[in-house]
């Protein structure tokens, strides 16, 4: 299509620099810094194509039956443009559209580590990390959205004869910054860890391209997009995670009963190994569930800012505080903002245990093993319902993992 449907950016600079120094032999300290280009949304580009070839949406209700399969078109029925039967009448057509002059998002990362060597095997590790995200694409209506308000959405828009001119904007920005701590022990003496915590926050003003877990597609108002600032999707304030293999100190070779023995074979050999994953839960967005501003694709309900959205004692029947959430009046929008709840965390424990039963110094042997997937049985919630207009506001009604699974598996290795 060459530079008509958009125009080639041909500023794009990706400096990165990386510096490593080791002051003694127990220590190591790394910084870095970089930009990055986010790669780029194809389809958004040849939407625009596909304008010449027009698009229709033909919605029937119980009440009225404009479409059916005998004439799924409304060819034969009445319709807005008073046209007769062959004819297909368009109301109003959605636009794709994009920036033409649109750059190519970016992030800028920083990263800094210090290392210490704690023992001949084991070492301590502490990072931070921040990244910038720079026009980020953003699923907006770019013209042509309605001022609120109670009359038809033609008489409040911009060019009345079109709907919503739709497409990609490089209208978004990320803020994030995270403190890494990491405990790491080589395998010795039958013993390996590893050990992992993150503290970190995530700020944007839309987390993706296209919707993710309650962020919607479009911001509420295309017109004030700081107005979407808030905690990204996928922020998660606190993650701890910790894996462990461990040899049973029993049986040939080992600490203790290695003169072998009935007991000895019984007992010997085992190994052990366990994941344990502890972390906060994720931002969610609250929805009005009906479209009060009457502009076609929205809204938030309104937020009660003197009452707080966090329950004293949240259960599955009420998460977060339901009464902080109201429905906003016809033809405005809601004063509620982005992921203003937070869901549920994560607490889960794998464990598995297993055994090498050799023929010989090498191979063929078997191995056994018996793993159990949250082996505490621990229910980690699903996201609540955050549906204003829902019967199950507030409610949460299944679970993010499996209950407790137990398997047995032997493997012949040849």
């Amino acid at each position: 299509f060459g530079d008509r449907p958009i125009k080639a950016d041909y500023t794009n600079f990706a400096p990165r620099l990386g510096v490593a120094w080791s002051p003694t032999e127990k220590w190591a300290i790394r910084v870095g810094a970089g930009r990055f280009f986010v790669q780029d949304i194809g389809n958004i580009v040849f939407d625009k194509n596909r304008n010449l070839n027009g698009r229709l949406t033909v919605q029937a209700t119980a009440n009225n039956l404009i479409s059916t399969w005998q004439d799924p078109f409304n060819f034969g029925g009445s319709n807005p443009c008073n046209t007769p039967a062959g004819i297909v009448c368009v109301v109003r057509p959605l636009v794709l559209t994009d920036q033409i002059d649109r750059k190519t998002p970016s992030v800028d990362q920083y990263e800094a580590i210090v290392e210490r060597q704690l023992s001949d095997n084991m070492a301590l590790e502490v990072s931070y990390l921040a990244t910038e995200g720079h026009d980020l694409q953003r699923w907006i209506n770019l013209a042509n959205q309605p001022v609120p308000g109670t009359s038809t959405p033609a008489e409040r828009s911009p060019f009345p004869e079109f709907g919503l001119f739709q497409g990609a904007a490089n209208v978004g920005y990320s803020h994030y910054r995270s403190l890494g701590l990491k405990l790491t022990r080589r395998y010795s003496d039958g013993l390996t860890v590893l050990g992992a915590y993150t503290f970190s926050k995530s700020t944007d003003n839309g987390s993706g391209i296209r919707t993710l877990g309650t962020d919607p597609l479009n911001p509420q108002n295309s017109y004030c997009l700081s107005c979407e600032d808030g905690l990204s999707v996928f922020d998660q304030r606190h993650r701890f995670v910790t894996s462990v293999v461990y040899d049973l100190p029993f049986g040939p070779d080992r600490r203790y009963l290695s003169d072998g023995g009935a007991l000895g074979q019984v007992v010997g050999g085992w190994k052990v190994t366990s994941v344990v994953t502890l972390a906060s839960g994720f931002p969610l967005t609250v929805s009005a569930g009906e479209d009060t501003a009457n502009i076609g694709n929205c809204c938030r309900p309104n937020r009660d800012f003197n009452v707080s959205t966090k329950s004293d004692n949240p259960t599955i029947d009420r998460w977060f505080n339901t009464a902080a959430y109201s429905r906003a009046p016809n033809g405005t929008f809601g004063t509620a903002g982005r992921s203003e709840v937070i869901g549920p965390g994560i607490t889960n424990w794998d464990f598995s245990l297993l055994r090498e039963f050799h023929f010989s110094d090498r191979r063929p042997y078997l191995e056994f093993r018996f793993e159990a997937f949250n082996f505490l049985n621990h229910p980690n919630w699903a996201e609540p319902n955050t549906n204003l207009s829902s019967v199950a506001f507030g409610r949460i009604s299944a679970t993010r993992t499996d209950m407790r699974q137990l398997q047995f598996g032997l493997k012949f290795i040849f």
